[in-house]
């Protein structure tokens, strides 16, 4: 699940270098400065990671709490 938490990071650092600077009026990807890069898929790269990690756990106890 962990894999798929990663996808998740790499698309928001996608998202966030190449769709939300143009809409702030900004240049895409930092100016293309490779440390943007960096920063971004490290970030949301450990957040996906922590997102797949945790959500199995979470929706195990959710569903304990049903039943």
């Amino acid at each position: 699940m962990w894999v798929r938490g990663l996808g998740l990071g790499i698309a928001a650092a996608l998202v966030g270098l190449f769709i939300v600077p143009p809409l702030k009026g900004l240049p895409v990807a930092g100016g293309w400065a490779a440390m943007a890069f960096v920063r971004s898929f490290l970030i949301n790269g450990f957040w996906g990671i922590g997102v797949g990690l945790l959500l199995p756990w979470l929706t195990r106890q959710a569903q304990s709490k049903r039943a």
